[in-house]
């Protein structure tokens, strides 16, 4: 149940706060809702990314660095606690609100950084176990929010999510305890970012600078559209994202577990077709499910999202480009996944730095002439730059690694 499990109840969420909050609010929740998945994308990039790929490494030297990565994993939530809480009271976050937000970005990075891990030791147990941890804490926050009153429905939905990611890092502590036993003396510690240095330079910096330009690329319009408009002009946007937002979670889930199990075959052989082609399967099928859900709810239950008072055709126009970047995320995801696997995180990291400036001059154009919802035609050009480059320099590693 662990990964769709995990996507239906955040969907859950997100449907129940578009029906309780006004326009405004949810888009203040969607937006910091994005920040905290952008803040978790750089420390997986940093630190859980390049694990599935350090698996090739003989010991000791995988395990120093594993240990490098998850001691590092634990300082950078400091910061990134900072930087949350702040952003949330930018946007107009409560004092109480905002803190809230900010464990909800430190556990959930703590809790990412072990279930890939986890994942990358092939033990799955933990993780499905951690998963359901998390449905299950989580529904319970959903049916609260149903009595709650809607004052404190923001404050309470980030608390959920806050103890959901807290309950489900119990079955990953191993991860994170094995560090107190590996990394004991001050030696040891300042020996993590000597090994870290070398992991910088091969791995983490080009995995960063792809998530930085990969945000710019997919997210351009959130930003630009709340800086200009506020919380209350992302609404729409934020409100139809809902329809595929379980799809964008399952292929996070589905990236996580391909990403160390073809890992896994590159390093100890196996059958590397039949797993590309499930992999494929799998984007297409929640592809098509997304815009089954699309339909549906356009069709024949559009008051289910609408009763807000969100303008129809903003919406309706808002809900067919989420799909259309959705489609071009499933057409490129299986090759960056295998990419980031074998560690090609430079050549990985250039297509998505070609396209930001299509995604973001896009944004700026038709922001200026156009609705805020018309802003997703230019992330969906982006998108599709991006994914046509990946998959040439997809194309070129093969060709060398079968040569």
């Amino acid at each position: 149940m662990g990964n769709a499990g995990s996507s239906g109840a955040q969907f859950l969420l997100s449907l129940v706060l578009v029906a309780r909050l006004p326009a405004a609010g949810f888009g203040q929740f969607t937006f910091l809702l994005l920040l905290a998945q952008f803040i978790m994308a750089v420390a997986a990039a940093l630190f859980a990314a390049p694990v599935a790929s350090l698996q090739r490494e003989p010991e000791p030297d995988g395990q120093d660095a594993w240990v490098a990565l998850s001691g590092l994993q634990l300082v950078f939530v400091i910061p990134a606690a900072g930087v949350a809480m702040g952003a949330a009271m930018l946007v107009g976050a409560d004092g109480r609100t905002a803190p809230v937000f900010a464990l909800v970005v430190v556990l959930g990075c703590l809790r990412q950084f072990g279930r890939i891990s986890q994942y990358s030791r092939s033990d799955q147990r933990g993780v499905a176990l951690s998963d359901a941890l998390f449905c299950l804490i989580l529904l319970g926050g959903i049916a609260l929010l149903l009595v709650a009153p809607t004052a404190q429905a923001l404050l309470l939905a980030f608390a959920s999510l806050s103890l959901a990611h807290a309950l489900g890092i119990i079955p990953l502590a191993g991860q994170f305890s094995a560090l107190g036993r590996s990394a004991s003396g001050l030696g040891v510690k300042m020996g993590m970012l000597a090994r870290y240095r070398s992991i910088w330079g091969q791995y983490s910096r080009w995995s960063l600078l792809g998530v930085i330009s990969t945000e710019a690329t997919a997210n351009a319009h959130s930003y630009l559209v709340t800086l200009a408009l506020g919380p209350g002009g992302y609404g729409a946007i934020a409100a139809s994202a809902v329809l595929t937002r379980p799809g964008n979670v399952a292929l996070i889930a589905l990236g996580e577990f391909e990403r160390a199990r073809l890992g896994r075959l590159h390093a100890l052989g196996g059958d590397l077709a039949g797993s590309r082609g499930l992999f494929i399967a799998a984007a297409a099928i929640v592809w098509l499910a997304s815009a089954g859900l699309t339909a549906a709810v356009l069709v024949w239950f559009p008051d289910l999202l609408l009763e807000r008072g969100y303008e129809p055709a903003a919406f309706t126009i808002a809900a067919w480009g989420w799909l259309a970047v959705l489609l071009a995320r499933c057409a490129y995801l299986p090759a960056s996944t295998e990419m980031q696997a074998l560690g090609a995180f430079r050549e990985l990291a250039w297509p998505t730095v070609i396209a930001m400036p299509v995604s973001i001059a896009g944004t700026v154009i038709l922001l200026h002439y156009a609705s805020p919802s018309w802003t997703l035609a230019a992330i969906t050009l982006g998108q599709i730059v991006a994914g046509a480059l990946i998959l040439i320099r997809y194309r070129g590693l093969m060709t060398r690694a079968e040569t």
